[in-house]
């Protein structure tokens, strides 16, 4: 199954994904595991797990023209993982 279909997010989430490292990528799509499936928008989820992947490796998110690049959920405690894998260019 596809990760955006499996985890919806909007463009700009996903703009964010695309735009990190591969292996950031790679650690997405291995270890994004959300408590809740079925949900109609993993948009907070997804950003705050790359932001704790990005933290661990020292890394920033490129958040394109000023843009922040950020999203808060009440719920959110960022240590969210998804269990897929492959990359991210068929996930439009």
């Amino acid at each position: 199954a596809d990760f955006r279909e499996r985890y919806p997010m909007d463009d700009r989430a996903f703009a964010v994904l695309e735009r990190t490292s591969s292996g950031v990528q790679n650690t997405v799509l291995a270890d994004f595991r959300p408590r809740r499936e079925g949900e109609s928008d993993y948009s907070a989820l997804v950003m705050a797990f790359i932001r704790s992947i990005e933290a661990r490796a020292g890394s920033t998110i490129d958040r394109g023209r000023g843009g922040r690049g950020t999203y808060r959920r009440d719920d959110d405690d960022g240590s969210r993982s998804c269990s897929e894998s492959g990359g991210l260019d068929d996930r439009h």
